[in-house]
């Protein structure tokens, strides 16, 4: 078993309130276009990539993309089952 030591990971972080609606779908269409083409480096990692967009003062967009090595459906739902502050409820207060 091969374990690596832990490493911060990276939160891309992009702020999209100055442009209007159909500008802001057309550059998160581009970036998770991008990231879907974007291979994941097996032996270095990261094996997820983050990215947060805000929107507004009062809306984010939040992208989590995970290579399927680490990351199935099973797993995927628990996870959000495990992090409740993340549902849409919660999240709009």
């Amino acid at each position: 078993m091969i374990i690596y030591e832990s490493k911060v990971p990276h939160l891309h972080f992009q702020d999209l309130e100055a442009f209007d609606q159909p500008a802001q779908q057309h550059i998160l269409e581009e970036y998770h276009s991008q990231n879907a083409r974007s291979p994941f480096d097996l032996f270095n990692g990261p094996l997820t990539r983050t990215a947060l967009f805000r929107l507004s003062a009062e809306e984010y967009r939040l992208t989590v993309t995970a290579h399927h090595i680490i990351c199935d459906g099973w797993s995927l739902g628990f996870s959000w089952k495990t992090y409740p502050g993340c549902t849409t409820p919660n999240l709009r207060g």
